[in-house]
This record gives C-alpha cells, structure tokens and sequence, in this order.
C-alpha cells in the first residue's frame, strides 16, 4: 500500500462553528446532478434530515435548483478521544439527500465519487 501524498485524499470540510456548550454548526455547499422540483417541500426534507438520535436539526435553502446550502446544527461530545459521531450522521444525511432530492454531484467543490468513501464504491 502507498502512502504517497498523491494517494491521500483530505475533504474539504465546512468550517466548525462553536455555537453554545455543545451544540456545533456546518454549513455544507451541496450542487445535485439535476435540478429538484419547485413543487420539493424542503422544509419537510429537512425534517427527514433532522435526526433526533444524532442531535441534528437541518435547513436547507436551494438555488438554481440544483445548488443547495445544507445548514446543521449538531451536538457534539467535547471529548477528542470519543469517536466523533456527528460524521455517521453527516454521511446518513448526504445519503438521505440523495434518496429525497436527487444524486449528488459534488460537496464542498468536490466530486462526490472521487472524495467521500461511501460513495467511491456506488458510482465506479
């Protein structure tokens, strides 16, 4: 196996804003392959994307149809050697976007089968 730094691939992760004790902020830059229906209720896609056992409450604003600014609020276990659960949940919801809106063309600039491991496997 190679380590090269050709061969690490890092994601571009949204900044982590600290709102309160423990509640934590991303907003993520999601552009779909296709444009969504002007008849999508996003607010209830974002309901279907809040999810109670991960602490996740989401909006969701959409431009050109197929640009979409993914706001969660997480909460978040301060301690660093806990595993960081706020990632399963970030990766049901990319999912979850999918199911509800459409396939996904790139997160944060990047091309979603190039970068983010759940989906490598799907699209190749």
């Amino acid at each position: 196996m190679s380590y090269s730094a050709e061969h690490i691939k890092v994601n571009k992760n949204p900044e982590l804003k600290h709102i309160s004790h423990d509640v934590w902020n991303q907003v993520w830059d999601i552009i779909l392959q296709q444009p969504i229906s002007q008849t999508v209720n996003l607010k209830d896609i974002a309901q279907e994307l809040s999810y109670e056992n991960f602490d996740f409450d989401v909006r969701i604003e959409v431009k050109d149809g197929k640009h979409l600014t993914v706001d969660v609020k997480f909460s978040r276990d301060p301690n660093p050697y806990i595993h960081d659960y706020s990632v399963i949940g970030m990766y049901k919801m990319f999912e979850d976007i999918e199911q509800l809106l459409g396939a996904i063309d790139t997160i944060q600039g990047e091309k979603i089968e190039d970068r983010w491991s759940p989906f490598r496997k799907k699209r190749k």
